[in-house]
């Protein structure tokens, strides 16, 4: 089988999979969330659109300073596919080496604060615990 096949096979699955009809967890999660939302007040409704508007707003924003570069016509659907496989990787990569990146300089901005009173053994237990970003748990 052809690649080009094998990919048309795998597009007709996937519409296959969105266009059937909701199940029995769709269904209900919808009624859920229709019940919670007729619960809440206006003003909490009015605040989560407006901050869900914001996230949009700013994911908007980012996208306009993404590099843009022209489209490569390649000669075969498989090649491009091995392209796209390869920038997903490598963006993979450096959204990890971000994240650790920011987590270690807030570990190390954290080890530099001057303590604000030292918490004696005893009373170690009833202390607020301090927050660490997730992936800096040791």
């Amino acid at each position: 089988m052809r690649y080009e096949q094998k990919a048309r096979n795998e597009i007709a699955d996937w519409e296959r999979k969105l266009f059937k009809p909701p199940g029995w967890l769709e269904r209900t999660s919808k009624t859920i969330s229709k019940r919670i939302n007729n619960i809440l007040p206006p003003k909490v409704h009015t605040l989560l659109t407006a901050t869900i508007k914001s996230i949009v707003r700013t994911a908007l924003f980012g996208a306009e300073y993404t590099p843009q570069r022209p489209v490569q016509r390649t000669s075969s659907l498989e090649a491009a596919d091995q392209e796209a496989k390869r920038l997903l990787s490598l963006y993979q990569k450096i959204a990890t080496r971000s994240t650790f990146e920011n987590c270690s300089k807030w570990c190390r901005e954290s080890e530099r604060r001057p303590a604000r009173g030292r918490i004696s053994p005893s009373s170690r237990s009833s202390a607020k615990p301090q927050r660490t970003p997730i992936g800096c748990e040791d």
